[in-house]
Formats: structure tokens, C-alpha cells, sequence
């Protein structure tokens, strides 16, 4: 059995500001290994509950020459996709996986009290996908569900968790690691007490990985996004399968979620 996790920065146990996240700030230090801890504690998890092979991807973008993941510090029973993991996504995605797992997960752009809420970038306000408004969690559930891939667990703060059993149902099992206060302030779990409960929600997991069902979206399939600003619209103008409209508003439509999200990701 092998199971793939998506491990983003926002969601993880501790982090609670903007700049943590960022390389820039010496502070992003300290949370690299909380970030490194709770992907540990996810593969100690998948393992326990019988998973063969796990494969963790590095998915949070902290800077174009960072890499999250403290190499010296992983649990030897995984592998690692690093580097500029979003840009080679085909890469990554088309690996064979029986489940995801997605740790470290945050509330779509726009949602109250949601700690260091946004969805992709601050250049993205609304996402939505065949009129369905949804965050991270709704993507990456899309871009797996594409190759029959369902998501079994999601780790992050209360919204997000929220935001993941609404999304994918009951098949979910979720790990709330802090309840927020506000944007950028949580009550979080101690860090034994979060990596006892990522591990635990992921064995959890893998033992549902059999009734689990893929996230499908409908086909075609359309994306709309609401940019920050007209000039954050500037670069889709004339791009092949996207129209901008009212200024601002960027629509991507495909025969598949993937070639309406492969048109509108990375400009």
C-alpha cells in the first residue's frame, strides 16, 4: 500500500504567523523543524497502520530557493519530493498511490479566524471550482481524485478540518493541532501532544483506505478566480482556455480539472 503526503507550513502544529512561513525571517527556522516533526509523525503513523511505502512532498513555496524539509532530520521509512514541487506536480501525482494524507493544511482564503488563511497565494481572494468555492484542501482532494487517488486524512487547524469534512465527508479522519484566535494567533497543542495525534489520525487512516472514495469533479470543468487586483489579472490575458472578465475575475475552463488547473497554476 502507498500513501502519499502533501505537507503544507500554515496548518502545521505551532505556526501561527505569516512569518513563520517565510524564509526571509529567522524566525521560519524553528517552524522548518515543527514542519519536519509533524511529516514525521505522519510517515510513523502511515507505517504503523500498514502502509508499505510513503512518499512526502514538500508542498509549501517558504521562498525560490528554500527547501522546508530538514533532510538530516526525516524518518528513514520515507521518501522526499522536494524543491519546486508544485511546478513538476505531473511528477509527483502520477506515482500510483492508493490514498493522500494532507498535514499541515489552513483554511481557504477569506475564512474568519482562520490561522494564516489564503488560498495558493495573497494574489487569489475566491477560488472556485465549478462554482463551488473551496481552499487547498479542495485542490489537492481535485488533483488527486483526477487519478482515482482519494484523500483519507487532513491535519491542520480547526477551520481547515472543518473545511476537510465538509469538502470529503465522513471517509476523512482529521487532526485539529490548534484551535485559532485569530489570523494570526492559536491555541495550539503542545508539540508531543500534535505529533501523538497526526500519528494516530494517520494509522487511523490507512485502515479506511479500502471504503475511501476519490474527490470527482464534474467534467467540463471550470475555474473561476478573483485576483487581489486587476494587475494580478494582467498575466492571463490571452492565455490559451481562460477569459478575464470584469478586470479582475480569471475563468479557466478544460475537459478535466487537470487542464483547467494546468492553464490557470504558475503564471
Amino acid at each position: 500500500m502507498k500513501v502519499c503526503i502533501v505537507v503544507d507550513m500554515e496548518g502545521i502544529s505551532g505556526v501561527v504567523l505569516d512569518a513563520q512561513t517565510d524564509a526571509s525571517y529567522a524566525i521560519y527556522q524553528e517552524a522548518r523543524r515543527q514542519f519536519t516533526a509533524d511529516a514525521n509523525a505522519a510517515v510513523e503513523g502511515a507505517i504503523a497502520g500498514g502502509a508499505d511505502q510513503v512518499v512526502v512532498v514538500d508542498g509549501h513555496g517558504a521562498g525560490p530557493t528554500t527547501t522546508n524539509l530538514i533532510y538530516s532530520e526525516l524518518d528513514p521509512r520515507g521518501e522526499y519530493v522536494m524543491g519546486q514541487t508544485w511546478r513538476h506536480s505531473r511528477e509527483w501525482l502520477d506515482d500510483g498511490y492508493d490514498a493522500a494524507m494532507l498535514v499541515g493544511f489552513h483554511a481557504m482564503a477569506g475564512t474568519e479566524r482562520g490561522v494564516v488563511d489564503h488560498t495558493m497565494t495573497l494574489k487569489w481572494i475566491n477560488f472556485l471550482l465549478n462554482g463551488e468555492r473551496m481552499g487547498e484542501t479542495g485542490i489537492c482532494a481535485a488533483l488527486f481524485g483526477e487519478r482515482g487517488v482519494p484523500v483519507v486524512m487532513v491535519a491542520g487547524d480547526e477551520p481547515a478540518c472543518l473545511e476537510a469534512r465538509t469538502l470529503l465527508g465522513d471517509q476523512v479522519v482529521l487532526a485539529p493541532v490548534k484551535v485559532p484566535l485569530a489570523r494570526q494567533c492559536a491555541r495550539c497543542l503542545s508539540p508531543a501532544q500534535a505529533h501523538e495525534l497526526v500519528s494516530l489520525s494517520a494509522k487511523q487512516a490507512v485502515a479506511r483506505i479500502r471504503e475511501a472514495r476519490p474527490y470527482s469533479v464534474a467534467r467540463p470543468t471550470t475555474i473561476a478566480i478573483e485576483m487581489h487586483t486587476t494587475e494580478s489579472a494582467r498575466p492571463y490575458l490571452g492565455q490559451t482556455g481562460i477569459k478575464v472578465v470584469d478586470g479582475r475575475t480569471v475563468v479557466s475552463r478544460g475537459e478535466h480539472f487537470l487542464q483547467a488547473w494546468e492553464q490557470i497554476w504558475g503564471r
